[in-house]
């Protein structure tokens, strides 16, 4: 379960689409979200939540990347993925 989520990042919109069996999906992660922190997650801040914490689990990615990021919540640069 991911931990409560906070940032003040600058947001840059971007158009997704998903499998209804994935949407579905999200929107149970949702409401386990809300039942277990109290608090609820939009769909956009969850979604960048989620692939944001794979991406740094990902240690394959991460010894490609010249610059580790850090485990916050949010970067506080931009991913360096000149590989």
């Amino acid at each position: 379960m991911l931990k409560k989520v906070t940032s003040s990042d600058p947001i840059v919109r971007l158009s997704l689409g998903f499998h209804q069996s994935t949407a579905d999906l999200l929107a149970a992660y949702r409401q386990a979200y809300q039942e277990t922190h109290g608090d609820e997650i939009s769909q956009s801040l969850l979604i960048e939540t989620l692939v944001r914490e794979y991406i740094l689990a990902d240690r394959d990615f991460q010894r490609r990347s010249r610059a580790p990021v850090p485990r916050g919540s949010a970067p506080t640069k931009p991913l360096d993925t000149s590989f």
